[in-house]
């Protein structure tokens, strides 16, 4: 969380003196790890909730409820925007040029435009890249096939939202790998979690090997129930860390 740091530092008597507005971006949960962490790391450097610190962190559940609340912090003019993933970041990239963006992960932010360059971001935005490029996804594929041998049709669930500019690439390099490793990919793609919920539901070991869940906010928590109806199936489930 250096890059937040980075954006927020400011001398200690004016942390005392003036409350700094921190607007987070979230879709679906907020319990995920690296919210704490934000916390944690604000505290750490003088920044307290309350005192100087105002930060605002609600999870809601759809992109245009974002929209609203991301317009929202700009009018507030909030000192820093955090957008916890690809799709929330595309969204505060649309919504503001001048107020600095931190995302915190989201996965290869050159391909999905978010920055020019790592040593050279060029734009408001900064943050922690997930992973470097969506070749990553075709080693994931190939990482699943090592550990299921018998892996020849995987269905793989995708957010489809307009808001995720890497989800297609992502399938796009999985079928790329999979044709290479002889594995049929059947491809779903899903704009909400209770709609891939009911996809995994509906397939068995007759009909696939197992289940590939391309990583992104939609995925990034409440996956409960999609495991659990892996385990219920006995479908190997690989997805989001």
């Amino acid at each position: 969380m250096s890059a937040v740091l980075l954006t927020l530092t400011v001398p200690a008597d004016a942390q005392q003196s003036k409350v700094h507005r921190v607007g987070v971006l979230m879709l679906i949960r907020p319990d995920r790890p690296q919210l704490q962490g934000l916390r944690d790391v604000l505290k750490e450097s003088g920044f307290i909730e309350g005192q100087n610190l105002n930060l605002d962190m609600p999870a809601l559940p759809a992109p245009e409820e974002l929209r609203a609340l991301a317009r929202d912090y700009v009018k507030q003019k909030v000192n820093v925007i955090v957008a916890t993933g690809a799709s929330e970041t595309r969204i505060a990239k649309e919504t503001t040029h001048e107020i600095p963006i931190v995302f915190m992960p989201t996965s290869d932010p050159i391909t999905a435009g978010f920055v020019k360059s790592f040593p050279q971001p060029g734009t408001n935005l900064t943050g922690v890249a997930l992973m470097r490029d969506v070749d990553s996804y075709g080693k994931q594929l190939e990482v699943f096939r090592e550990a299921i041998p018998s892996l020849s049709k995987v269905l793989v669930l995708y957010d489809a939202q307009s808001e995720n500019p890497l989800a297609s690439k992502g399938v796009a390099q999985l079928k790329k790998v999979a044709s290479h490793l002889a594995i049929q990919i059947v491809d779903r793609p899903v704009r909400e979690i209770h709609e891939a919920e009911r996809v995994v539901a509906s397939v068995s070991r007759n009909s696939v090997d197992g289940i590939f869940a391309v990583c992104s906010s939609l995925f990034g928590g409440g996956l409960e129930t999609i495991i659990a109806l892996s385990i219920e199936k006995k479908l190997p489930l690989f997805s989001c860390s």
